[in-house]
């Protein structure tokens, strides 16, 4: 399909399996208003295109869903309906009516300091969605150098309603049809705020990111009279991609503001952390679906493009935040749990109660959703961190769980993730592994439930079985919402046993959980091995799991512990050597 349909948004299903996963039922909660970090509030503008004038080029949208959804998350946010400016265009819009709906918006807020010219304790938050562009993409690079400043790079465009097949257009029309990505995030920058976020739904959005040009040299440091001004920019995709009418996007940036995206659980949601939290899950949710891999791009502008001096960060209030704490506390069920990473490359996490009778410092703690991925496990060799390099690195899958590791392996990958977030992350220990496997254990066995695509596993009816480790998260969640706590691959445990300690560990370890060439009938068993602690195999890999509470005493001198950066590259022509 030549176009592809542009725009992401809500999912009107709360049983889907983002819904499932990491969405939330909205929270009431304070006025963001009444918080002094935006003393003159924040104003929002909704621009979105659902009807083209040629339906044959530019397929109709549902990007009224998007637009409701971004209205409605900021009005439950306590924003006055005269803030929150939705401007849907019509067919006969040209270019610009789009340039035309911020000039629009620019009316509606509190005057520019005359001093400055910047409106002080003001923060805008612009989302865009309908069709996006590019020829330099589809049809190979558009160079040209002219009075937008780009040179040498395919442009994006956003589409206007009246816009006519491209094909047939001249660069010189086709940039006057059309409006460029980048010129309309400078306009959005021209607003002068104290704080922008701009959210761009649409195809090819990330080569807006490209176009912009950004200072080379150092940011100037504040002096603590300054205002921090941040102009911040997260894309719906790459910026080689088109992406999906799906509903999808949209949904995530509410999730994320509803409080999924407190991944630290401080009680604000940064702009760097709603950006984190859209790359990791729409790359998920993308892989789920079966689709090419659709991964946001996020930025933060500091000038020439965008004149913003210094790097700083939007803030939401997190509605979320006093819930989760009650739930943490009190809670005796996982339905009000939810996932988070604490790094771009940092293993998904799950917030998951102890087993029954366990005494620690918190009823919760958090596992693991799927087991450690190569390029997970990847990213502590490049840093230096791991020192072994595993066959599984190199089959050209990222995705599959990391295998060829040894306990004392996953024990340094555990030590780098400790390291470097701060966190005391470990390997779970046999008893926490036992009562999440049991739920697993009861549906595999299950006569009356088919068990095609429910694990992988000799006889589990998947098309790994016996041959090779299936990538995490092919199969259905457990109750808990982790992955493959049975099947797939062996997992190394964090004990060896009630009457073990760590130095028999060290010599003998434990791993359970079966892989993808173990007995269907072994795997509901809930089998455990021992086995030399240095042994190494194509079907044992591990997970993680860490304590809720942060640990500051662990973190340490990451670069002295780890040693220098190293590459897979070197290193295997080194061992072949």
């Amino acid at each position: 399909m030549r176009y592809l349909m542009a725009v992401l948004g809500l999912l009107t299903a709360l049983a889907g399996p983002i819904a499932n996963s990491q969405s939330f039922t909205r929270q009431p909660h304070a006025n963001e208003l009444e918080h002094s970090f935006y003393p003159n509030g924040t104003h929002v503008l909704i621009i979105w295109v659902a009807r083209y004038a040629h339906p044959e080029v530019w397929p109709d949208l549902q990007t009224a869903v998007d637009a409701s959804r971004i209205h409605d998350l900021f009005m439950g946010r306590g924003l006055p309906g005269s803030d929150v400016l939705s401007v849907g265009l019509p067919e006969s819009a040209d270019a610009s009516a789009i340039m035309g709906a911020i000039h629009a918006f620019a009316r509606t807020l509190p005057p520019e300091d005359p001093r400055d010219g910047i409106r002080h304790g003001l923060r805008v938050v612009v989302y865009f969605a309908g069709h996006g562009y590019s020829r330099g993409v589809q049809a190979g690079p558009e160079r040209f150098i002219g009075s937008h400043g780009y040179a040498d790079s395919s442009v994006g465009y956003l589409v206007p309603p009246n816009a006519t097949d491209p094909g047939r257009l001249s660069s010189d029309d086709l940039r006057t049809m059309m409006v460029p990505q980048a010129d309309f995030l400078k306009a959005v920058g021209s607003l002068n705020a104290s704080a922008t976020l701009v959210l761009l739904d649409a195809c090819f959005s990330g080569l807006g990111l490209e176009n912009l040009q950004q200072d080379a040299g150092t940011v100037p440091p504040l002096s603590p009279a300054e205002p921090q001004r941040v102009f911040q920019v997260i894309t719906a995709g790459q910026a080689d991609r088109t992406v999906p009418d799906d509903n999808v996007f949209s949904e995530l940036v509410a999730a994320g503001l509803d409080g999924a995206a407190d991944l630290n659980f401080d009680g604000l949601i940064t702009g760097t952390e709603l950006g984190e939290y859209l790359r990791v899950r729409m790359t998920e949710e993308s892989i789920r679906a079966g689709r090419v891999q659709q991964t946001p791009l996020f930025e933060t502008y500091v000038g020439p493009d965008i004149q913003y001096a210094a790097p700083g960060e939007n803030e939401f209030v997190s509605p979320q935040q006093l819930p989760f704490r009650a739930a943490v506390n009190s809670v005796s069920t996982p339905a009000q749990l939810r996932t988070f990473r604490d790094c771009a490359l940092c293993p998904s996490l799950r917030i998951v109660p102890r087993p029954p009778g366990e005494v620690g410092t918190n009823r919760y703690l958090a596992m693991g959703v799927t087991d450690v991925t190569a390029e997970q496990y990847e990213a502590c060799f490049r840093a230096g961190g791991c020192l072994h390099w595993p066959k599984s690195a190199t089959d050209g899958s990222g995705l599959k769980p990391v295998t060829d590791v040894n306990r004392n392996d996953a024990l340094a990958y555990t030590s780098w993730l400790s390291c470097m977030t701060g966190k005391r992350y470990r390997l779970p220990a046999n008893s926490e592994w036992q009562y999440f496997a049991a739920a697993d254990a009861r549906r595999l066995s299950a006569g009356s439930i088919s068990r095609a695509a429910r694990a992988a596993c000799r006889g589990c009816g998947s098309l790994w079985d016996g041959r090779t480790a299936a990538p995490v998260a092919s199969f259905p969640a457990d109750d808990f919402g982790l992955f493959d706590v049975l099947g797939n691959v062996w997992q190394w445990m964090g004990d060896c046993s009630d009457s073990d300690g760590e130095r028999a560990c060290n010599q003998m370890g434990q791993v359970r959980g079966g892989a993808f060439t173990t007995r269907l009938s072994a795997v509901v068993s809930l089998p455990v091995g021992r086995l030399a602690s240095r042994v190494r195999d194509n079907n044992i890999g591990f997970r993680v799991a860490r304590d809720i509470a942060t640990v500051s005493a662990v973190r340490m001198d990451c670069q002295a512990r780890a040693g220098p950066a190293r590459s897979p590259i070197d290193t295997m022509r080194s061992a072949s050597k």
